[in-house]
């Protein structure tokens, strides 16, 4: 989930790719940001990336296809 975040993907592209709803994805989303003590996808990518969930090489945004 945070991956598909710091990809810059929407809820919608995220729900998609997941085969979850979007709702799902907004209150995953607040769960991890309330968890973490931060308040958007900006602070949620650069917490990541400091702690080394993500490697900032990889976050090359590749647009999912639309259905």
């Amino acid at each position: 989930m945070i991956k598909a975040l710091a990809r810059g993907m929407s809820d919608r592209q995220i729900s998609n790719s997941l085969g979850i709803s979007e709702k799902t994805v907004r209150n995953h989303t607040s769960n991890i940001y309330r968890k973490l003590h931060i308040f958007d996808r900006t602070q949620a990518v650069i917490y990541a990336v400091k702690r080394g969930v993500i490697d900032v090489d990889d976050l090359e945004y590749h647009p999912p296809k639309e259905p």
